[in-house]
């Protein structure tokens, strides 16, 4: 069967909207079972994709999704993929929006205040979109094993397929109940605080190197790691109404 036509997502790089996209079919496919369907950071992601939630107990239902997308059958495979790509050219636009955006080699990193690092190549390749480790090994417990972080990425990479994985969800971050907003923020800002941990030292590096000592948006980052009302207001406008 022919591959699912993935839609390029359009983002204003340099002044201009551009087009951007996975370089192959099995690179997309490869990168949302490894990333997005897989614990633990499939335990993050449902934060930003709730119909992830009923999925994240049930590694034979992840499965079939996740088979369904390499086989390109079945509409609900199409629409994680459409909802997935919609959520990662929103948060690529939120960066470019506060300055949240640094450059490694020829890549050109983007951080959102949802806490999820992109990275976009050269003639718009989409290298990837995950959440850093830090704010992943908050949001899971171990069941079994011992692995440190390279052994779990190396893990991960050896089955192209979602995987039952050896962790299950910690009780802080599962959703909250009767609609507590106030749990959810303070759960998200948990994230967004973990995973900028990692990506605050590159991003001034970065900045150091082009000959910066300091930037506004850097500063912005610092501010809204601090402060929970900071970042609330930033996500607020930013366009993150689920929020």
């Amino acid at each position: 069967m022919s591959p699912i036509a993935l839609r390029n997502i359009r983002v204003p790089l340099d002044g201009d909207l551009a087009n951007v996209r996975f370089s192959s079919w099995v690179r997309a496919c490869s990168h949302i079972c490894d990333h997005v369907l897989t614990p633990p950071e499939m335990n993050v992601w449902t934060w930003f994709l709730p119909e992830l939630r009923p999925l994240i107990e049930a590694s034979r239902a992840r499965y079939r999704l996740g088979l369904g997308i390499w086989l390109t059958e079945g509409r609900s495979a199409l629409r994680m993929l459409d909802s997935w790509l919609g959520l990662v050219e929103r948060s690529v636009k939120d960066a470019i929006d506060l300055g949240w955006v640094f450059a490694d080699g020829r890549d050109r990193l983007f951080f959102c205040p949802r806490g999820i690092l992109t990275v976009i190549g050269r003639y718009g390749r989409l290298r990837t979109s995950y959440v850093p480790l830090p704010a992943v090994q908050v949001a899971d417990e171990k069941t079994t094993g011992t692995e440190n972080d390279e052994e779990i990425l190396a893990l991960r990479r050896r089955d192209p397929f979602p995987r039952a994985g050896r962790y299950r969800l910690k009780t802080p971050l599962s959703p909250a109940p009767d609609g507590d907003d106030s749990l959810d923020l303070q759960t998200r800002f948990l994230i967004f605080r973990r995973a900028s941990s990692r990506v605050r030292g590159n991003f001034a590096r970065a900045l150091r190197e082009s000959g910066e000592r300091d930037s506004p948006a850097l500063a912005c980052l610092r501010r809204a790691r601090r402060d929970f009302d900071a970042w609330r207001e930033l996500t607020c406008g930013s366009g993150e109404d689920e929020l």
